[in-house]
């Protein structure tokens, strides 16, 4: 099937904006409420049921980590993704978000991949506006250690910065270029204004999100700093491809054309972290004991710096990548 060109994507996505933007007034509500109930900076993940396997996968990797499941703000966007993470873990708290189509898979150059940046976009500008700061993070990833133990985001962004950014590599251009899967927002006008820039071009033009974002820090637009996370502590695909002189804190597994791709390379190595069974009404997923009691074991640092043949053939498959008024 042909891609999509950028006008008709456009279209579309106007289109499910326009009937859902006035539709949103009780998601405001709960997402008020469950931020409240927050005690930490929270951290937000987005995902509908086509990335159940590696969200679960992330759960369970993370479990026995010091309050990484007690921050997270989980945007569900089909009931069964909502009813599996409420069912296993209750603790968690989840916001059911039913967006038009947004259950459905993501695909390189669709509509539902542009409202996915646009509607990441709008909350983080409606979080920064009301004054919370906040990670953006991804679950298409292997923590070997805790990254709120590792970073310290405020000491990072130093006394000016507002907006902290993991590489797209270690060194040349790609160091000064944003992959956009993890962030730190510090709420506050300056993080507001970006993010209202980003959402407006995601609106009008078919771009990837981390492009915009890039061209905003460059110009420093409404006074923002942007400053970045070493790709010592957050990796992407590329590390993979990489001499491997050292192994990241967070291992992401970017790349593939489907989730279930991601997982299985993730498994391939060792970081299968979760037993997934399907029930009637949602997924029923038990941890793996001897894997979750010390996540950076789970796949020796041998078999990392082994790592090659098969992995780096399926990493050249790369994938370049109604809303209310508020949000």
């Amino acid at each position: 099937m042909p891609e999509e060109n950028s006008t008709n994507i456009n279209e579309k996505m106007s289109k499910i904006i326009f009937n859902h933007k006035n539709d949103c007034n009780d998601e405001i509500t709960k997402i008020q409420m469950l931020l409240s109930e927050i005690d930490d900076i929270p951290a937000i993940l987005m995902l509908n049921m086509h990335s159940l396997n590696l969200t679960l996968n992330w759960l369970c990797n993370v479990v026995n980590f010091s309050n990484v499941h007690r921050r997270l703000l989980i945007f569900a966007f089909d009931r069964l993704t909502y009813n599996t993470i409420r069912t296993t873990w209750p603790e968690i708290k989840v916001i059911f978000w039913p967006l038009p189509q947004m259950h459905l898979p993501f695909q390189k150059g669709d509509d539902r991949y542009q409202m996915l940046q646009y509607f990441r976009a709008k909350l983080c500008t409606y979080l920064a506006s009301i004054g919370r700061d906040f990670w953006m993070i991804q679950a298409d990833t292997y923590w070997r250690k805790n990254l709120f133990e590792i970073i310290n985001a405020h000491q990072m962004l130093g006394l000016n910065g507002n907006l902290l950014f993991d590489q797209e590599g270690d060194r040349g251009l790609l160091a000064e270029m944003i992959a956009g899967g993890y962030f730190f927002v510090k709420a506050g006008i300056k993080s507001e204004c970006f993010f209202k820039e980003l959402s407006r071009q995601l609106e009008n033009y078919y771009a990837t999100d981390n492009n915009i974002m890039g061209a905003l820090c460059i110009t420093q637009y409404c006074s923002n700093k942007c400053t970045f996370i070493p790709y010592s502590l957050i990796s992407n695909w590329r590390w993979h491809l990489s001499n491997k002189t050292y192994i990241p804190a967070l291992l992401q597994f970017d790349s593939g054309s489907s989730s279930n791709q991601k997982f299985d390379n993730m498994k391939n190595l060792g970081a299968e972290f979760v037993n997934i069974t399907k029930t009637r009404k949602y997924y029923r997923a038990k941890c793996f004991m001897h894997k979750i009691v010390t996540p950076e074991n789970a796949i020796p640092e041998w078999r990392l710096k082994a790592e090659g043949n098969d992995i780096k053939k399926k990493q050249q498959s790369i994938n370049l990548r109604p809303i209310c008024k508020i949000i």
